[in-house]
């Protein structure tokens, strides 16, 4: 156990501290309003009787770490980064209980459309996670279809043959011919407005689609639109009638130790996803939402009864939240 001296050292400021094990590896990570009361409290052994994970955490600790931060908020965020970062043996981590996948839509002169396992360090915008790759796939053909952006990784600075979608009519064919960048990154953003759930204006495209080829007597084609949009439709469920109001949302559910979480946008429900956690609700909302690069819902509902502390609801004010709301 750490040498009762070391308090000599640690101010009384916010911040974040961090027991080591003799290797030098963290092993718990915490946050303070002052580090000085709070690492004290760790050297009076009445604070965590039965408390044996603590306890064997103290064992075997062989340094402390400290981080001063400017306010007890900066504390908090800190913490969570690092521990998602470190992932501290004694620290309760949040687990997916399976791995998601995401759609990625690239930042780059033809931006492509793709289906990924993991957040990498790739430009562009993130959209999930999802609950499962099926679903993904389903969604980037339905979008390939309508606005026909690539989701190859050619090389474009030269000209190539042109690949199957191409013929199909499901991508402009950058890697081909001159594709206007104007008309191309406009498909782009229309594809990224679907993936934030707004569907109208596809819907409404496909739906006069449908009909103009049917005037024509292009029933093939016709029948195509229509199969696009019924597939549309059923991949984008809507939720019940009290969300069909626009709202960007998340419904957490808990029944220990799994957190279910719906994700709803523009008045559909997305995807759902399942964690395990031991842990309390706050300790699951800072973990889940530190690390999402997607864009934040403006509200969060809950079945819980339990008050949010001002530290958690600062801190999902900054990621974009408006309130939470019980249910």
């Amino acid at each position: 156990m750490i040498d009762r001296s070391i308090l000599n050292n640690i101010p009384k400021k916010p911040g974040v501290y961090i027991f080591k094990n003799n290797k030098g590896d963290p092993i718990y990570i915490g946050k303070a309003k002052n580090l000085k009361n709070r690492v004290s409290s760790y050297f009076n052994k009445k604070n965590y009787i039965g408390n044996e994970k603590t306890y064997e955490m103290l064992e075997k600790a062989a340094n402390l770490d400290y981080i001063i931060t400017s306010n007890e908020n900066q504390a908090f965020i800190l913490e969570a980064n690092l521990i998602y970062v470190h992932k501290p043996k004694y620290n309760i981590m949040l687990k997916d209980t399976r791995v998601y996948p995401y759609i990625l839509v690239t930042d780059e002169q033809f931006s492509k459309i793709k289906y990924v396992r993991t957040k990498k360090e790739e430009k562009g915008k993130y959209y999930g996670p999802y609950s499962d790759v099926k679903f993904v796939k389903d969604v980037i053909e339905v979008l390939q279809n309508v606005y026909k952006i690539r989701s190859c990784d050619r090389d474009l600075s030269r000209k190539s043959k042109p690949c199957f979608l191409y013929h199909l009519g499901r991508c402009y064919g950058p890697c081909y011919t001159d594709v206007d960048e104007k008309i191309y990154q406009e498909s782009a953003e229309k594809v990224k407005k679907v993936l934030s759930g707004d569907i109208t204006e596809v819907k409404n495209y496909l739906q006069k689609a449908m009909k103009d080829y049917a005037k024509i007597k292009n029933y093939e084609k016709a029948a195509q639109m229509r199969d696009t949009l019924f597939k549309l439709e059923n991949l984008f469920e809507e939720v019940a009638v009290e969300y069909k109001n626009g709202k960007n949302l998340d419904i957490i559910m808990y029944e220990p130790p799994v957190y279910l979480v719906l994700i709803v946008r523009k008045g559909y429900l997305i995807s759902k996803l399942s964690f395990t956690m031991e842990g309390t609700l706050e300790d699951f909302l800072y973990q889940y939402y530190i690390v999402r690069k997607n864009d934040p819902p403006s509200l969060i509902s809950t079945l819980y009864k339990e008050e949010i502390s001002s530290e958690i609801l600062d801190f999902l004010k900054e990621k974009g939240l408006k309130r939470i709301e019980k249910i």
